[in-house]
């Protein structure tokens, strides 16, 4: 199973700053929803244009987090819609909502240490590291 998220990055790129992250990872977790199921169901309609529209802003978003996983199944979402792969773009959207509720959950673990809940299920399947504090 591959790392949900770069743990050392992630506080390089939030400059170890727990109240940014948790707040920008608050984000997350309430539009990650809607932007899931907006894939979804424009996939399930074959709407492609929609399809790579999120798909594109999804991998964007996870990119902060250091995701490679979840930016990897954002991009290959957004490859099989671009190319009218209509039978593909259910499996793909499938993969992404799964590698974006992994980070969810990694997420809310890192971000909020001691107030873990946002996400309850699938614990094991996160290979974290403890960030490197400077101080």
């Amino acid at each position: 199973m591959s790392q949900v998220l770069d743990s050392h990055e992630l506080w390089q790129r939030f400059d170890h700053d727990q109240v940014f992250l948790s707040e920008l990872a608050g984000l997350f977790f309430e539009s990650s929803g809607l932007m899931l199921a907006q894939v979804s169901e424009a996939a399930r309609c074959g709407d492609r244009q929609t399809v790579m529209q999120v798909a594109h802003s999804l991998k964007g978003v996870v990119s902060n987090f250091a995701a490679k996983p979840a930016f990897e199944a954002a991009r290959r979402l957004e490859e099989v819609a671009r190319h009218d792969n209509l039978a593909r773009m259910t499996e793909a959207s499938t993969t992404l909502e799964t590698e974006v509720q992994r980070l969810c959950i990694a997420l809310d673990q890192i971000s909020r240490p001691g107030m873990q809940g946002w996400a309850t299920v699938g614990l094991s399947l996160i290979h974290i590291s403890e960030p490197t504090r400077p101080y």
